[in-house]
């Protein structure tokens, strides 16, 4: 009498919820936090009665063409100095909120002033640094307690890094060290947000100055005596700096030799967004242990789409390399439409790296399977 096989009846069902569960938890994954809302809303930068650049709500004001004058400039010069007159709000939720940042998006930066929660955060990228210039980087405790106008100065020697409250030295360390030979081109200069829009700063800007040079504490506490008012002597007292946005006046570019590029413009619409399609990180050699961890995961996760979906048998090589491209080719389908679908989601990023890792991860799984199913058939009673 003929054996009655149950795993031949229960099998396919088995491989089948697998494969569901799988797909559903894959989609859970990779959409989540399921913000399906369009990422084009109105700026909130406007022009106050305060003089002032006011973010009321979400908004972003940043320059015409990316200023890459500045890295030459900096790069020369014996230093580096930032100064601004800022009052912050509570920024709800209390995360990374930029005040000044000069950069590509979430991953990739020269500089960025920014508040979180109560805390000042200052990201300086050296060639010491990663390409986020977020190890290491300076966090000052209750930086933005009050919500009034402060005036924040942020200088650096080239071995020194000083930060400075309303003419008050709150940090001053030997970090991070290096200089400026590894800055990026093409990031943009923004105020009241990131470049890519997600991570918006609710407050006022009364004036923004960089410097090549790091100010002395004497310098500083003279422009701190000097005030945020309309009629403090601004250009007077800054006549040095490579670049002064003073929102006081009508057309807030005060002073600067780097022209066109510095001029600052605010777009009728903030695209909350992921950047780049499809996008590719600038600094390769520069991947933090976290971004390296994450490929891994990507990898990682689509080994379960190569396993389940490849059935190829021992017997037939061209039968098994076809069933393999096909697999590996939706695979390859599937990641590229989850990136293009995060692309319009705000908070998600589109990027290839994620996608090409994800086809790495079907690729290893098709491997796996057929390794398992050669072994199985050679061991196979004949």
């Amino acid at each position: 009498m003929k054996r009655f096989r149950f795993d031949k009846i229960f099998a396919p069902i088995t491989r089948h919820r697998l494969m569901l569960a799988y797909a559903c938890g894959l989609a859970a994954l990779l959409l989540a936090p399921y913000r399906f809302e369009s990422p084009i809303v109105d700026n909130g930068a406007r022009w106050a009665p305060s003089a002032t650049i006011e973010f009321a709500t979400p908004g972003i004001m940043r320059s015409k063409a990316p200023p890459n004058w500045l890295i030459k400039r900096l790069a020369q010069g014996t230093g580096f100095t930032l100064e601004v007159w800022a009052a912050a709000r509570r920024n709800r939720p209390p995360r990374h909120a930029r005040i000044v940042s000069y950069s590509h998006d979430r991953y990739a930066r020269n500089f960025t002033l920014a508040q979180q929660g109560r805390d000042l955060i200052m990201r300086l990228r050296t060639t010491r640094t990663d390409a986020n210039a977020l190890e290491p980087h300076v966090l000052i405790e209750d930086g933005f307690a009050t919500q009034v106008m402060q005036h924040v100065v942020v200088t650096y020697d080239f071995t020194r890094q000083r930060v400075y409250i309303n003419g008050r030295r709150r940090f001053d360390l030997a970090s991070p060290g290096g200089d400026f030979g590894n800055w990026s081109r093409g990031h943009a200069l923004v105020l009241g947000n990131e470049a890519t829009g997600e991570r918006p700063w609710i407050g006022n800007l009364s004036l923004v100055a960089l410097y090549d040079r790091s100010l002395r504490a004497d310098e500083i506490e003279r422009l701190y005596a000097a005030g945020a008012g309309v009629n403090a002597p601004r250009q007077h007292d800054r006549r040095d700096a490579l670049v002064m946005y003073d929102f006081a006046s009508p057309n807030a570019l005060i002073s600067a030799t780097g022209g066109r590029e510095l001029a600052l413009e605010i777009p009728r619409y903030l695209v909350r967004g992921s950047g780049d399609y499809l996008s590719w990180p600038r600094e390769l050699n520069h991947r933090s242990a976290y971004e390296v961890l994450e490929i891994l995961a990507n990898v990682l996760l689509f080994v379960p789409f190569g396993l389940l979906l490849y059935t190829g048998d021992g017997r037939h090589s061209s039968a098994r390399c076809r069933r393999a491209a096909m697999v590996l080719a939706a695979g390859a389908l599937t990641t590229a439409s989850f990136e293009s679908i995060q692309y319009f989601l705000p908070e998600r990023t589109s990027s290839l790296v994620d996608s090409l890792a994800n086809t790495a991860g079907v690729a290893l799984g098709i491997g796996l399977q057929a390794a398992y199913l050669q072994i199985r058939f050679k061991s196979a009673p004949r």
